[in-house]
């Protein structure tokens, strides 16, 4: 516990009931527009008996999913899929994005690949925006 200067609590940025925490985001909504671009998998594990797979993207954030299975890759281990997905989120609560990846299957489940779990809560609130870990340009 540290105690307050007169010249600190005086300050019109500074909340003396909040101390220390003074630049903790507040927890309230924030409504935001989530872009995800898949651009391409590399080296995927084969889930089919010829030694291939067949993969499509599935994308969760909150209460919505998006399943891109009718735009499946056949035969496929390093799919370019070159696609971009808009979904409403709120955060805090929408705040973890799953992206995965299933191989599709004509008969029977689809076979989970892989998958991804992004915090877009702290992406949004870190000093680096979301713009940390993107390149400028892709080639294929």
């Amino acid at each position: 516990m540290y105690k307050v200067t007169e010249d600190q609590s005086r300050d019109s940025n500074f909340d003396s009931n909040l101390g220390m925490f003074q630049n903790i985001p507040h927890n309230d909504p924030v409504n935001v527009l989530v872009r995800v671009y898949i651009v391409r998998a590399t080296d995927l594990h084969p889930a089919d008996i010829n030694g291939k797979a067949d993969p499509y993207i599935t994308i969760r954030l909150g209460k919505t999913e998006i399943k891109d299975k009718e735009n499946y890759h056949s035969k496929q281990l390093n799919p370019v899929f070159g696609k971009s997905f808009d979904i409403e989120a709120s955060l805090p609560m929408d705040s973890t994005l799953t992206v995965s990846i299933y191989d599709w299957d004509l008969v029977g489940t689809d076979d989970l690949i892989g998958e991804t779990k992004i915090d877009l809560e702290n992406r949004f609130y870190s000093k680096h925006r979301a713009t940390c870990g993107l390149g400028k340009t892709y080639a294929m």
